[in-house]
């Protein structure tokens, strides 16, 4: 294949006449020597056929010898009408023996661009874990009330009117035995009346403004058949403890059971202002029994839960649960809500 760099036009050599010819008339002698003009044909003003159809004045033998030393050299000799006629030369440059032979990849080529492929890459390390983010536990403030004031929608959520106090010698001594704590919620003003409720806050009925739970089992584990105590304290705001005991009592207001309401039961709590007692049963169908009860003081509402009851405490167990309760409250009233 013949390399295209360094192409040019270039003419057959003339006899001398023609030679002087273009030398006197300025023409380059590198000019494109066209094909012969047709016959009978006008030359031009210094003797020369019109540009573009001049008669060519080539000897053919000279033509030819050139013609064969320039295509020996690499050279293509265009054949007009005739005989040859402009041969197309380039300059001599060198070319590399592996671009000779079709450009083929020199040995090893294939062998070390398919290892570049399939080259193992280096896995970068792996990010480093997010450091742990301190979450401040909640802090509880105590805001006082005016009275029969409650907190509006966009208060505090941690805001309560006073602390419910810690349960003492006398709930401990009315829990079943071998019972041991789980749990202490603190102070929280958004509890249900009475463990087991759900509250929505749809209700148009006061919320409470303070409130604290606790819980006790048989042993601190998941095991779903032991005997549980759940234990609520609710304040209200002054004069609202009488309606939110009627809420529990008529399944009412912003907390409500889940699915059945329980049934009515006897109940004596002496210390109390009002009591009520309800049973129902375990809602993952197991056919246990679930004590319930509530009472109040002034406008403080104790709310009891008892799951699997052992069967010779079950009867009395709810009234001297809220019984302890209520006489505690009484002890330390605090806010001035246990009346």
């Amino acid at each position: 294949m013949v390399p295209q760099d360094d192409w040019f036009f270039r003419t057959d050599a003339g006899d001398g006449a023609d030679a002087g010819d273009r030398a006197g008339s300025g023409d380059r002698v590198d000019d494109v020597t066209a094909v012969a003009g047709a016959p009978g044909e006008e030359a031009g003003p210094n003797g020369r056929a019109p540009r573009g159809r001049r008669k060519a004045l080539v000897a053919a033998g000279a033509t030819a010898a050139v013609a064969l030393g320039l295509t020996a050299a690499g050279a293509v000799v265009v054949t007009g009408l005739g005989g040859p006629g402009v041969v197309l030369a380039r300059a001599a440059s060198p070319v590399a023996p592996e671009a000779s032979d079709g450009g083929t990849a020199p040995d090893g080529a294939d062998d070390a661009y398919l290892a570049s492929l399939t080259a193992p890459t280096e896995t970068p390390p792996p990010p480093p874990p997010p450091e742990p983010v301190d979450v401040p536990e909640p802090v509880v403030r105590v805001e006082p009330l005016a009275p029969g004031e409650s907190y509006g929608e966009d208060a505090d959520p941690w805001a309560v009117a006073y602390e419910v106090p810690d349960v003492g010698a006398t709930w401990s001594a009315a829990l079943p035995d071998g019972q041991v704590g789980l749990g202490d919620l603190g102070q929280y003003r958004f509890q249900p009346t009475v463990p087991g409720q759900s509250c929505n806050g749809g209700s148009s009925s006061p919320r409470s403004v303070a409130g604290r739970q606790w819980m006790w089992a048989e042993e601190d584990s998941n095991r779903l058949d032991q005997t549980t105590v759940g234990l609520v304290v609710t304040g209200w705001p002054e004069g609202g403890g009488p309606s939110a005991f009627a809420d529990v009592v008529e399944d009412d207001g912003p907390c409500a059971w889940y699915d059945d309401v329980p049934s009515p039961a006897d109940v004596a709590v002496p210390s109390a202002d009002e009591a009520w007692a309800g049973v129902r049963r375990s809602p993952v169908g197991d056919g246990s029994v679930i004590l319930l009860g509530a009472a109040r003081t002034g406008d403080l509402v104790v709310g009891v839960q008892v799951q699997h009851p052992a069967a010779g405490d079950a009867d009395a167990l709810t009234g001297r649960l809220l019984e302890a309760a209520v006489l505690e409250l009484l002890a330390a009233d605090p806010g001035g809500a246990a009346g």
